[in-house]
């Protein structure tokens, strides 16, 4: 489950998505967070906004970089907590393929040892 909904309604959620648009239409409004088991560091905010320019790999690379990770270290990251994502889409694109219902775009985290370890990606 996500933190950020248990912790906001979904009105609430609506509520800001639609301040977001009106405030930065520029911007994609996400949420990030790391899966429960991930062994990453949690970045200091979950709610991001993202320029809907950028492509994926535009965004791993800060990511990366938030997370201080080296380029030997694996980071994956999944839409909705089941769909990989991969490095030849848009922001835009993924938005607008796996938004939620409250319009923000939810995102998890995880380095290539959760994987690794029996880790069901749907239990959370």
């Amino acid at each position: 489950m996500w933190k950020f909904k248990e912790d906001h309604t979904l009105d609430e959620r609506k509520k800001e998505v639609g301040k977001i648009a009106r405030f930065w239409p520029d911007k994609i409004p996400m949420v990030l967070e790391k899966f429960k088991n991930s062994r990453l560091d949690n970045i200091p905010k979950a709610k991001l906004l993202c320029p809907r320019t950028y492509s994926f790999f535009q965004f791993i690379s800060c990511l990366r970089t938030k997370l201080k990770l080296d380029s030997k270290q694996a980071l994956y990251v999944f839409a909705n907590e089941k769909q990989l994502v991969t490095g030849d889409k848009s922001i835009l694109e993924l938005y607008e393929e796996c938004k939620d219902e409250d319009g923000f775009l939810y995102l998890k985290y995880c380095e290539h040892e959760t994987l690794g370890c029996n880790y069901n990606l749907s239990s959370e």
